[in-house]
């Protein structure tokens, strides 16, 4: 599954960009 690594960074380069909305991002 390639799409699976693709996914991983994105959520990975947004946790730190979203931290302060972390209570927002429920996901």
């Amino acid at each position: 599954m390639s799409g699976s690594g693709s996914l991983q960074s994105s959520v990975l380069h947004f946790q730190p960009e979203e931290k302060d909305q972390q209570k927002s991002a429920s996901f």
